[in-house]
């Protein structure tokens, strides 16, 4: 009973459907990711929220710069939301040295497509180098990329768009970089990393002997 009232505590306090919001689903995420304890959470969805909004900030500050006049502006301010966004992320990240977590679920708003595939490497390589992860079971880590529905048209002008919106360039670079992944069956917003149980000694003897 306790657990449901401090949810709904959190849901009140942050929860925000915007874009670059926080859902209910990451709330309970993190709720669950803290062991459901309420301070913890709430502490890293306040510094969460000042995140993110620094990042609304500066994604405002980056279309005011004119390509290529302020190209160095544009890209340092990019390279300041990309650190951003991995800062979203620095918690769940470390749980990768924990032997068994919870699913690790990343959420890669506000990257962009090159910091993002960058991003997924290090996961990657985090996941393969970590001596515990892998040992006992295979595991999958899911990346929030976003739907990016894109409208047929421009509202001011009819024509058509030209380019894809960076959620859905996200996710087909991911798919077509990574092995083992695919789009998630249940909400086409998120891609999911499939890793392979460690092949131990036991596991090649018995292959053997099939």
């Amino acid at each position: 009973m306790a657990s449901f009232r401090n949810l709904n505590e959190l849901y009140r306090n942050f929860l925000d459907e915007t874009k670059f919001g926080m859902k209910e689903s990451r709330i309970d995420y993190l709720y669950s990711l803290y062991e459901n304890d309420y301070m913890k959470t709430w502490r890293h969805l306040e510094k969460d929220k000042e995140v993110r909004t620094k990042m609304k900030e500066l994604q405002k500050e980056k279309k005011s710069y004119k390509y290529p006049k302020e190209k160095d502006l544009l890209e340092s301010t990019l390279d300041s939301i990309n650190e951003l966004a991995k800062q979203r992320n620095s918690m769940i990240f470390e749980k990768i040295k924990d032997c068994h977590p919870p699913q690790l679920v990343f959420d890669l708003h506000g990257f962009t497509v090159r910091s993002a595939v960058e991003y997924v490497y290090e996961i990657f390589d985090a996941m393969k180098q970590t001596p515990q992860r892998l040992m006992n079971n295979s595991e999958e880590i899911v990346f929030i990329t976003g739907r990016g529905y894109k409208p047929k048209k421009k509202a001011l002008t009819g024509r058509p768009y030209k380019s894809e919106p960076k959620a859905l360039r996200i996710k087909a670079a991911l798919l077509r970089t990574f092995q083992d992944t695919w789009q998630d069956e249940q909400n086409s917003g998120r891609v999911v990393m499939h890793f392979r149980k460690r092949l131990t000694y036991a596991d090649a003897l018995e292959d053997f002997f099939k």
